[in-house]
């Protein structure tokens, strides 16, 4: 496994950027799992040390936070790897029910915000879709569209089960790490993208990629990328601290940015209702368009005030992530210690009813009271 330590921004290339936390410690999830003896000899191959360092930067010139320690994960592991530590139990076949009817939810919800913007798909659609999940949303949008010009790629074998079940047919593996055109002859009309620009190694070389996927006027829909400013103010926390599969924690600002980057523009709709088996909370979802204009300098939202907002965010919600890491700490060793007591108290009774509590006593050496 190899560790790349960069020294640009990954989106606008500045080197003027900055060490977002101090304390390394609390910038990442899998730091826990650097310290598990039993994950360590399930998969000796991969140096969990290395793993578990982010280094999250923040760009002062685009304000992306991106991870500076940056892993491949075509080398650095498996899709089974990350259902592993991360407790997805959806990677599963059947897949659960309790799983589909939140995709029911996502999908009623999401077309619903669809059709407040007053978007349709093209009249002879052609669609290329990136982690449909189980496909449940897939079926509910796209029911009128014939299922030859529907492409899906997918993380899991047990989702690519589902949607071959549903009369899928072109639908492959979407392996770890960035997206490979594999469609070379093929424009799309629309392109659904749901969270891989935060997984991505090289975000702007994948933006770029679908958008020279697409046919005139084409449209990217993206969603599930959050917005850690709005979801920062929620001050919610995952045990483990930040999800350091991410190699991007983008807001509005940063991923408008980010984009302009790449001469496009982007419409934001509201964000989706979060589902109860997914820690993705403000997810940014909306339409990335091909910008008609060419900007080798692009104008980026950067001014004082919204940097040190930004930044802020973060290291405000740092604080708390450690006050609520210490309180949950704090929380296990009482329960461990009223855990104990109670089963002391229930031994002492069972040794009083068989009438053998002064023979336990003196044998422990523990002397009688008078």
């Amino acid at each position: 496994m190899e560790t790349i330590e960069i020294s640009v921004c990954p989106n606008c290339k500045s080197e003027n950027f900055s060490k977002l936390f101090i304390d390394e410690k609390y910038d990442n999830d899998l730091f826990e799992f650097s310290r598990n003896n039993s994950l360590r000899e399930k998969y000796p191959e991969l140096n969990f040390d290395e793993l578990s360092q982010s280094s999250f930067s923040i760009c002062r010139n685009c304000m992306l936070v991106f991870s500076a320690k940056r892993r491949k994960e075509e080398n650095m592991y498996s899709m089974e790897f990350f259902a592993d530590v991360q407790k997805r139990w959806y990677a599963q076949y059947p897949v659960p029910q309790k799983y589909i009817d939140q995709h029911k939810k996502l999908s009623k919800n999401f077309i619903n915000i669809l059709n407040k913007n007053s978007f349709s798909l093209s009249p002879e659609p052609k669609v290329l879709w990136l982690r449909t999940e189980c496909g449940v949303l897939t079926n509910d949008l796209l029911k009128d569209v014939n299922k030859e010009n529907v492409y899906i790629m997918e993380y899991f074998d047990s989702n690519i089960r589902f949607l071959k079940e549903h009369g899928y047919m072109n639908v492959e593996m979407l392996p770890p790490g960035d997206f490979v055109d594999s469609y070379k002859e093929s424009k799309f009309t629309e392109i659904f993208i749901n969270h891989q620009l935060t997984h991505s190694f090289d975000p702007t070389k994948l933006i770029k990629t679908l958008l020279d996927m697409l046919g005139y006027e084409g449209r990217i829909i993206f969603y599930n990328e959050i917005d850690h400013f709005e979801a920062n103010k929620m001050n919610s926390h995952y045990p483990r601290g930040i999800n350091n599969f991410h190699n991007q924690l983008f807001t509005r600002n940063s991923l408008s940015n980010f984009l302009k980057t790449v001469d496009a523009t982007v419409e934001f709709f509201e964000p989706l209702e979060p589902l109860k088996n997914a820690s993705v909370h403000s997810g940014m979802f909306g339409v990335i368009k091909k910008d008609s204009c060419i900007n080798e300098n692009p104008s980026y939202m950067n001014s004082d005030n919204d940097y040190k907002e930004e930044i802020d965010s973060f290291r405000n919600w740092m604080q708390a992530h450690k006050i609520y890491s210490r309180n949950l700490k704090l929380k296990k060793l009482i329960s461990k210690v009223f855990l104990l007591t109670r089963i002391k108290e229930i031994l002492k009774n069972i040794l009083i009813r068989l009438g053998l509590l002064e023979r336990f006593k003196i044998k422990m050496g523990v002397k009688g009271s008078r």
